[in-house]
């Protein structure tokens, strides 16, 4: 019997990064929420199968799919067409199938698509050094894209450049030359990192 579509929001934010950047998280717990969709059929009268998505990052495995399993009579047997049996799958940007089977043996097949966030666009301004020596250069950066409000780690191969930088800060001044890696983080925890040379 053909269901109703659901789309749900729920945001479940997880990510991997290294202990470098640990520090910037703490200044955004809190969730983004954008929908999912899916759709889903049964043979069985009353067994329902929906899901709540969360989307992932561009080229990350951070979305997250949600089965929510309705009537029918548990315990449900779970299969989605790579073989996983779970229930809360961290998976890419894409679209996923799954077939649930109840205990008395009514099937239902759920098809359902993990949308990806905007791509985070940088766009960087370098003011080079007056002359050798000088610490009067700056990097400034524009950001698009992603999840706003936005985050940055500043690296750079003269760490004393870059010491006690404020994570909210997207511009830096007084710069000497060398070179520096800036990794811009959104609220979804999505990156992305981009390197320059104050000459």
């Amino acid at each position: 019997m053909p269901l109703h579509p659901r789309t749900c929001n729920h945001l479940s934010m997880e990510s991997k990064f290294t202990l470098h950047f640990l520090f910037i998280f703490t200044f955004f717990l809190f969730q983004i929420t954008l929908p999912g969709q899916g759709t889903s059929t049964s043979d069985c009268q009353g067994l329902s199968i929906s899901a709540e998505v969360t989307p992932a990052c561009i080229a990350g495995s951070n979305g997250q799919l949600k089965l929510v399993i309705e009537q029918g009579l548990p315990p449900y047997r779970v299969k989605w067409d790579d073989g996983s049996t779970k229930v809360i799958r961290k998976v890419s940007a894409g679209s996923y199938q799954v077939q649930i089977t109840d205990a008395l043996g009514c099937h239902g097949v759920g098809t359902f698509k993990v949308p990806s966030y905007s791509p985070i666009q940088v766009s960087i301004q370098v003011n080079h050094t007056s002359k050798p020596g000088k610490s009067n250069g700056a990097i400034t950066l524009h950001i698009t894209g992603g999840q706003p409000p936005y985050y940055y780690s500043w690296i750079s191969s003269d760490p004393s450049a870059v010491s006690g930088v404020s994570p909210d800060v997207n511009q830096l001044r007084k710069l000497p030359s060398g070179k520096y890696k800036i990794v811009v983080f959104d609220a979804a925890r999505c990156y992305k990192e981009i390197e320059t040379e104050v000459k």
